[in-house]
């Protein structure tokens, strides 16, 4: 800003009114910087409110009639990492300002983390473990021995090992989030199965007739659970089916070995009656004959 100054003094009783000649000046604009204060929020979170700090003296009415503006790209969706804060303002005839630019720091979100894994009954299924991490999107690492952040890359997989026969696995989970801080980010679960109670169809009874030959007194059992095994006195147990001889009553007893991934089964038992046979003719006259006989050696 241009202005033109002229100075006068008025006389005195020693001395004669002076003048000076037009002078000309400039008024320099003052110059004030804006610089946005660093800021910081969690992913997901909502945004700090931006501020600034100013140096350089400016009146509050000049400050406001700067109409200064803050903004920033990042959003509380925004990927973690460093954003640009800038500064806007309306020009002014009194001040020239400096800006600087801030930065806006998306910082992880805390993840909570859990698991979960199989423990039950053989049941001829894979399982495996369940690691919950919501709705984050962060990938799951696993392996069979332990991950960290070193070898879980190398190590692990995103296919989650399983086990379907009875025994235990253990299995190691690492979480790995771009916008997360899992907590916690490994850990491990055991999937445990257990020992299965067999299906058995069960042997059914005979109705044989006397021969005087040893004969089947039930029909054969059957499991895909392990193996039959039968027994006459609930003691002595072999693979074959018992056979009766005589006429009479029998207990038949059975009972499964279970293989590796079924129990062994309590024993239960098939009631069996081998008939009496009808005698022939011929044999009830010779037994008469041999009666008479007998009856004559005796006159």
């Amino acid at each position: 800003m241009f202005s033109a100054v002229k100075a006068s003094i008025a006389e005195t009783e020693n001395y004669k009114e002076a003048k000076t000649d037009e002078a000309d000046f400039t008024i320099a604009k003052a110059t004030v910087t804006i610089t946005p204060d660093d800021k910081s929020s969690k992913y997901q979170d909502a945004l700090a409110d931006l501020t600034y700090t100013k140096t350089g003296t400016i009146g509050e009415d000049d400050l406001n009639a700067l109409n200064i503006t803050l903004s920033t790209t990042a959003t509380n969706t925004s990927a973690v990492g460093e954003y640009p804060i800038k500064v806007g303002f309306t020009a002014n005839a009194n001040y020239d300002g400096t800006v600087n630019e801030g930065k806006y720091n998306i910082t992880k979100t805390d993840l909570n983390v859990s698991a979960s894994a199989y423990n039950g009954v053989y049941d001829g299924v894979a399982h495996s473990i369940t690691v919950n991490v919501g709705e984050s999107g962060a990938t799951v690492y696993y392996a069979t021995q332990e991950l960290n952040a070193d070898n879980y890359k190398t190590v692990g997989s995103t296919i989650a090992p399983t086990r379907t026969d009875v025994g235990t696995t253990t299995v190691y989970y690492y979480v790995e989030s771009a916008n997360y801080e899992p907590k916690p980010i490994a850990g491990f679960k055991d999937i445990v199965i257990t020992k299965a109670a067999p299906a058995v169809t069960a042997p059914a009874a005979k109705t044989p007739t006397y021969t005087g030959e040893a004969q089947d007194i039930i029909s054969a059992g059957s499991t895909e659970d392990g193996t039959i095994i039968y027994s006459l006195n609930g003691e002595t147990y072999v693979e074959t089916i018992p056979t009766g001889i005589n006429a009479g009553e029998y207990t038949a007893y059975y009972k499964v070995i279970g293989d590796k991934n079924h129990k062994d089964s309590e024993a239960a038992t098939v009631s069996v009656t081998i008939n009496k046979a009808e005698m022939a003719d011929k044999t009830v006259k010779d037994a008469v004959e041999v009666i008479s006989t007998d009856r004559k050696s005796v006159v």
